[in-house]
Protein backbone atom coordinates (compact mmCIF):
# COMPACT_ATOMS: atom_id res chain seq x y z
CA UNK A 1 0.00 0.00 0.00
CA UNK A 2 1.22 3.31 -1.03
CA UNK A 3 1.10 6.19 1.49
CA UNK A 4 0.87 9.87 0.74
CA UNK A 5 4.48 11.74 2.14
CA UNK A 6 3.67 15.16 3.65
CA UNK A 7 6.16 16.69 6.22
CA UNK A 8 5.62 17.08 9.77
CA UNK A 9 4.84 20.60 9.50
CA UNK A 10 2.04 20.09 7.44
CA UNK A 11 0.55 17.69 9.80
CA UNK A 12 1.17 19.27 12.64
CA UNK A 13 -0.57 22.33 11.00
CA UNK A 14 -3.49 20.29 9.67
CA UNK A 15 -4.05 18.51 13.23
CA UNK A 16 -4.05 22.45 15.43
CA UNK A 17 -6.42 23.85 12.75
CA UNK A 18 -8.83 20.74 13.26
CA UNK A 19 -8.36 20.74 16.99
CA UNK A 20 -9.36 24.75 16.92
CA UNK A 21 -12.15 24.13 14.32
CA UNK A 22 -13.12 21.36 16.59
CA UNK A 23 -12.95 23.45 19.92
CA UNK A 24 -14.63 26.10 18.25
CA UNK A 25 -17.42 23.82 17.56
CA UNK A 26 -17.95 22.42 20.92
CA UNK A 27 -17.81 25.67 22.67
CA UNK A 28 -21.04 26.80 20.21
CA UNK A 29 -22.96 24.13 20.97
CA UNK A 30 -22.71 24.36 24.30
CA UNK A 31 -23.01 27.96 25.20
CA UNK A 32 -22.54 30.44 21.39
CA UNK A 33 -21.98 33.33 23.96
CA UNK A 34 -18.95 31.52 26.22
CA UNK A 35 -16.66 32.39 23.44
CA UNK A 36 -17.44 36.24 22.14
CA UNK A 37 -17.70 37.15 26.13
CA UNK A 38 -14.36 35.63 27.04
CA UNK A 39 -12.59 37.16 23.50
CA UNK A 40 -14.01 40.59 25.09
CA UNK A 41 -12.79 40.14 28.28
CA UNK A 42 -9.56 39.48 27.49
CA UNK A 43 -9.90 42.49 25.02
CA UNK A 44 -10.71 44.66 27.61
CA UNK A 45 -7.87 43.11 29.97
CA UNK A 46 -5.40 43.51 27.49
CA UNK A 47 -6.27 47.20 26.97
CA UNK A 48 -5.95 47.93 30.44
CA UNK A 49 -2.53 46.48 30.99
CA UNK A 50 0.28 48.78 32.20
CA UNK A 51 2.92 48.84 29.66
CA UNK A 52 5.56 46.47 30.23
CA UNK A 53 3.43 44.45 32.88
CA UNK A 54 2.69 40.08 31.85
CA UNK A 55 0.23 37.38 33.29
CA UNK A 56 0.52 33.89 33.45
CA UNK A 57 -2.36 32.40 31.20
CA UNK A 58 -3.79 30.10 34.77
CA UNK A 59 -4.39 33.82 36.42
CA UNK A 60 -6.52 34.59 33.27
CA UNK A 61 -8.51 31.74 33.43
CA UNK A 62 -8.91 32.26 36.75
CA UNK A 63 -10.24 36.12 35.94
CA UNK A 64 -12.57 34.68 33.58
CA UNK A 65 -14.14 32.23 36.12
CA UNK A 66 -14.24 35.09 38.43
CA UNK A 67 -16.14 37.15 36.03
CA UNK A 68 -18.97 34.48 35.20
CA UNK A 69 -17.26 33.21 32.09
CA UNK A 70 -17.36 29.47 32.82
CA UNK A 71 -16.86 26.90 30.42
CA UNK A 72 -19.91 24.45 29.92
CA UNK A 73 -17.51 21.28 31.27
CA UNK A 74 -13.65 21.89 32.12
CA UNK A 75 -11.17 24.52 31.44
CA UNK A 76 -10.13 23.03 28.36
CA UNK A 77 -12.39 25.23 26.49
CA UNK A 78 -10.44 28.24 27.18
CA UNK A 79 -7.76 26.93 24.57
CA UNK A 80 -9.24 28.26 21.35
CA UNK A 81 -10.08 31.59 23.04
CA UNK A 82 -6.41 32.04 23.88
CA UNK A 83 -5.34 30.77 20.27
CA UNK A 84 -7.63 33.17 18.67
CA UNK A 85 -6.45 36.00 20.99
CA UNK A 86 -3.33 35.70 20.26
CA UNK A 87 -3.00 34.61 16.77
CA UNK A 88 -6.39 35.73 14.73
CA UNK A 89 -7.18 39.56 16.69
CA UNK A 90 -3.30 40.16 17.83
CA UNK A 91 -5.05 40.97 21.54
CA UNK A 92 -2.20 38.94 23.67
CA UNK A 93 1.55 37.94 22.69
CA UNK A 94 2.99 35.21 24.35
CA UNK A 95 6.12 36.85 26.14
CA UNK A 96 7.50 33.90 28.32
CA UNK A 97 6.92 30.79 30.12
CA UNK A 98 5.97 30.41 33.92
CA UNK A 99 5.87 27.12 36.10
CA UNK A 100 2.23 25.75 35.68
CA UNK A 101 0.14 25.93 38.93
CA UNK A 102 -1.94 23.27 37.36
CA UNK A 103 -1.98 20.41 34.92
CA UNK A 104 0.12 17.47 36.26
CA UNK A 105 3.17 17.39 34.94
CA UNK A 106 2.40 19.47 31.54
CA UNK A 107 4.76 21.52 29.92
CA UNK A 108 5.40 25.19 30.96
CA UNK A 109 2.27 27.46 30.72
CA UNK A 110 2.39 30.42 28.81
CA UNK A 111 3.05 34.05 29.72
CA UNK A 112 0.96 37.12 28.21
CA UNK A 113 1.06 40.56 27.25
CA UNK A 114 -1.25 42.93 25.44
CA UNK A 115 -0.59 42.64 21.81
CA UNK A 116 -0.83 45.32 19.21
CA UNK A 117 -4.49 44.46 18.45
CA UNK A 118 -5.46 45.09 22.15
CA UNK A 119 -5.67 49.05 21.05
CA UNK A 120 -6.57 48.66 17.55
Amino acid sequence: MNQLAISFETRARVARTLGTEAGERALEANDPTFMPRAIEFLRDFARRMPAGSSIPGEELTRAMKAAGIVPAKDDRAFGPIFRKAESQLKLLRIVGQVPRVRGHGARDGKLYAAGEGAHA
